[in-house]
């Protein structure tokens, strides 16, 4: 499993891991590219430094801020050390606040990785799953997703996307600060990981595991993308049972970590 990605001055790809600089906009957006108007202001979340970044969204924005006719203004960075095929869990927080408050329910903070063909010519990566969260509006509040990696061409590096959306032009602005990204499996994994099997999927309390070693490590990240350890599992040489009662419901990753190295297994909780 590869490191978090959390840099907080402008670091060169290394090794396998994929660079985000400047997280927390303390060096005001340094390795961050952009359309449009963005400022940095001194409105921050628990804990967020001393600055933030907030981007308009839609209403009175020349059309030479959107992309491809649908993309809001939104900052972006690409991600090197990103593979197609890696699960991303991308945290960040963020504050939607709309010039309408009758608004409010169409405004989402939106994330979404594709690649650039051009210098404002974005191309989607359609099984990334983009995702769009409201939060509360006005409010900070921390946002925590899981995202893949779809097929991206030769010669192209994924980018991550970082902005807000109005439905049917709803005007406002949205602040993101701190954003995070973690690859929790590559390609490779998956690929040696498909022939872990284990049953039964969908589950309500028990996972059972073929799997010939002690695990040294158990955990779960869950469909809001948090992570919990699993501490109540029994090994019998062949098979592994996980108690994961205690798992909230929906698609969750388990990794099992031994000293072979990381599998790692998708299971849905019911």
């Amino acid at each position: 499993m590869r490191p978090l990605i959390i840099l907080v001055s402008f670091i060169a790809c290394f090794g396998a891991q994929a660079q985000l600089a400047d997280p927390g906009f303390e060096q005001y957006g340094t390795g961050w590219s952009h359309w449009c108007g963005w400022e940095f202001v001194q409105d921050v979340p628990p804990d967020g430094g001393t600055v933030s970044v907030r981007i308009p969204v839609v209403s009175g924005i020349s059309p030479d801020c959107f992309v491809n006719d649908d993309l809001l203004p939104h900052i972006h960075q690409e991600l090197p050390g990103v593979q197609p095929g890696d699960l991303l869990q991308i945290r960040f927080w963020a504050k939607t606040t709309p010039d309408n408050p009758d608004d409010a329910q169409w405004m989402s903070a939106e994330v979404m990785l594709g690649w650039l063909s051009g210098p404002t010519t974005l191309e989607l990566d359609v099984s990334s799953n983009n995702y769009q969260s409201a939060g509360v509006p006005g409010d900070w509040t921390e946002q925590v997703l899981l995202m893949t990696c779809g097929e991206i061409p030769n010669g192209y590096a994924p980018v991550l996307f970082l902005g807000g959306h109005g439905f049917n032009t709803s005007p406002g602005v949205i602040y993101l600060d701190n954003v995070e990204v973690e690859v929790l499996g590559n390609a490779v994994e998956e690929t040696v990981n498909a022939s872990v099997r284990f049953r039964p999927n969908p589950t309500t309390d028990k996972l059972w595991v073929d799997l010939p070693e002690i695990p040294i490590e158990i955990t779960v990240v869950d469909a809001s993308g948090r992570t919990l350890p699993m501490r109540t599992f029994h090994h019998n040489g062949h098979t592994l049972e996980v108690e994961v009662s205690s798992v909230p419901t929906g698609l969750c990753v388990m990794l099992l970590k031994s000293v072979s190295g990381v599998r790692m297994l998708r299971f849905i909780k019911t």
